[in-house]
């Protein structure tokens, strides 16, 4: 008796991981998979990405991916790079095991990008009777860093997670034009070598920024 009393004693001062829900709540980590997201960035596109988030008081998340291109069209094709985003949430419902609710979150977002976009260009000849326009696809390298706030709202069952988010915000983008061939053409900065690197004009939007994620919640206890 004496010794089921002192084990009793003891599970009452020092209680077991499991039995303890703030340890539970501070140790949630998610998995995401986005399914669709950004839906007006430059091109249409689907990032397949890892998400990872950590609940409770430090409620942040960091996700890094691929672009993979929704459509195939004569403005932007062979779409590829990469995205790296981060954002800090606030949830209208922390209590349980996990967030889960209404929630607001500041965003930065940071977009690489690769693609190849039709130009009309001319072409110069020796004989500047012979110059002529012709369409060129030119390769481009841009880049955008947006930042963004969202409003969304979390659900799951049982460990499955679903997450919906609208937001707003604005993109600063600058890009580079990258092209293989050596021909000479006038653009509106001027008589350019084809294969000579150089960057458009830098600018800023206002973008709308709309997603669906689903994901597997994991606890370590």
């Amino acid at each position: 008796m004496k010794q089921l009393l002192f084990l009793l004693f003891c599970l009452n001062i020092f209680p077991l991981k499991a039995q303890n829900p703030e340890n539970e709540l501070t140790k949630n980590t998610l998995f995401k998979l986005p399914l669709l997201s950004a839906l007006n960035m430059d091109y249409p596109s689907v990032d397949l990405a890892v998400e990872f988030q950590k609940f409770r008081w430090l409620n942040y998340q960091f996700r890094a991916g691929i672009l993979l291109p929704i459509v195939e069209n004569k403005n932007y094709i062979g779409a590829k790079g990469y995205i790296v985003r981060a954002d800090y949430r606030l949830y209208s419902n922390w209590k349980g095991l996990y967030n889960y609710g209404f929630y607001v979150a500041p965003e930065l977002f940071y977009r690489n990008a690769f693609f190849k976009e039709q130009f009309q260009v001319w072409e110069l000849n020796p004989n500047p009777e012979n110059n002529i326009i012709k369409d060129r696809w030119i390769s481009i390298h841009r880049q955008a860093i947006t930042a963004t706030l969202k409003i969304g709202y979390q659900t799951s069952h049982k460990r499955i997670i679903v997450d919906l988010y609208l937001g707003g915000g604005i993109q600063w983008n600058y890009s580079k034009f990258v092209n293989n061939t050596t021909d000479f053409f006038s653009t509106t900065e001027g008589l350019i070598l084809a294969d000579r690197n150089f960057t458009e004009p830098n600018y800023a939007r206002l973008v709308l920024k709309t997603g669906i994620s689903i994901g597997l919640r994991h606890s370590k206890l």
